[in-house]
């Protein structure tokens, strides 16, 4: 199978990738072994290689992926909390990664854009800056810390990587809990529009918006 291959290659430049930012070794050796499974590689080598005409079954390969590795964030939320928690865990409220799970993510987006794209990624990376806003507000707050320092470390944020761990973790704790419309409305307003004028009307979503910039201008963004 042709995605058996590329999987192979992928698991070589993550193991590259992983020791030169030190992720433990024996994560790196059992990183992705879910994808030989007859649960995800017909899935896997049909999406890429073959005629991708089962996306309900490849949705499902993706999700079992997802929470079988812990080097995926979408591990580390449950889609609902419990209340024998104390406090409380609230439904979809992220927990805080290990470092090692860190490390390994962040080897695992290395990896895969030299398997995939022939190339290591730099400070112009085209598949962060299209992901991150989604990735950094989905994360726990301490987890966001922790992973803008070890890609400023990797040389992966810039030239001004101090101000852009800042400002990207400023970014992730203000849009925390914001409605997908306040959200449109808030990155908006991050990016130079008024609030006021793109939702003329008093909304719920208005008012949260206007909240979430208010705490990023405190912090310095505004």
């Amino acid at each position: 199978m042709k995605y058996l291959w590329l999987t192979m290659k992928h698991k070589w430049f993550v193991l590259i990738a992983g020791l030169k930012i030190g992720t433990p070794l024996w994560r790196l050796i059992i990183h992705d072994w879910t994808k030989f499974l007859p649960s995800e590689l017909p899935h896997y080598n049909r999406q890429f290689f073959g005629k991708a005409d089962d996306p309900k079954g490849f949705a499902e390969c993706w999700l079992k992926h997802q929470n079988r590795n812990q080097h995926h964030w979408e591990y580390w939320i449950p889609r609902t909390g419990h209340n024998r928690c104390d406090p409380p865990c609230p439904d979809n409220d992220p927990l805080e990664m290990p470092l090692w799970a860190i490390m390994e993510m962040v080897a695992d987006w290395m990896g895969a854009s030299r398997a995939y794209s022939g190339k290591w990624p730099s400070e112009e990376w085209p598949w962060w800056k299209e992901n991150k806003n989604k990735v950094l507000a989905s994360l726990h707050k301490n987890t966001v810390q922790l992973l803008l320092e070890l890609l400023s470390e990797q040389g992966l944020l810039g030239e001004y990587n101090g101000a852009v761990c800042y400002y990207d973790s400023v970014y992730a704790e203000a849009v925390k809990g914001l409605s997908p419309r306040a959200r449109e409305l808030f990155d908006r307003w991050w990016h130079g529009e008024c609030i006021e004028t793109v939702e003329p009307n008093n909304t719920r979503d208005r008012y949260d918006a206007n909240s979430a910039a208010l705490f990023a201008c405190g912090k310095g963004c505004g």
